[in-house]
């Protein structure tokens, strides 16, 4: 398990529950960034590499309007 953090737009923030189900990952704290307009959200998730601070997931959603998760990122600086 690690917390890691990930940045959001808040535009879609309240999409973020079904991401978190996407990632297997639960939310710990919200933060606003310095970037106006984001929010910096950590997570802990089970499955995370040793070492790794932060997380940049890809999602798509399909024409039925199905979200899927198509890639993870994961940054350890």
């Amino acid at each position: 398990m690690a917390l890691v953090e990930m940045t959001v737009a808040d535009e879609l923030l309240d999409q973020l529950p079904e991401a978190l189900l996407l990632l297997k990952a639960r939310e710990r704290d919200r933060q606003p960034a310095t970037d106006r307009g984001y929010t910096i959200v950590t997570l802990e998730v089970d499955n995370a590499p040793v070492g790794s601070r932060r997380i940049k997931p890809t999602f798509q959603r399909t024409p039925d309007g199905t979200v899927q998760l198509l890639a993870v990122t994961w940054y350890t600086d």
